[in-house]
């Protein structure tokens, strides 16, 4: 595969000077993102929602053995 060809454009200093400072902007906010890792189980309603389904299809799909449940006290919870 050959090489992409360079192109070249012109900026003046002062858009130059705020697209710098955009990404410095860009820079801080990703350095401040704290990462958490996923929860191993979550609440039907909260996979629900993250699947794009109704709390009644993911109930469905536990009686079926589809998903992996458990009961922790009254709330019923899937594997993430």
């Amino acid at each position: 595969m050959g090489e992409q060809p360079t192109t070249l454009i012109a900026i003046g200093s002062n858009d130059l000077s705020r697209i710098e400072a955009k990404i410095d902007a860009l820079f801080s906010q990703m350095r401040a993102v704290q990462m958490t890792p996923r929860p191993e189980w979550v609440s039907v309603q909260e996979y629900a929602k993250s699947v794009s389904r109704s709390e009644r299809t993911v109930r469905e799909w536990i009686k079926a053995g589809r998903i992996e449940s458990r009961r922790q006290g009254n709330l019923l919870q899937v594997r993430a």
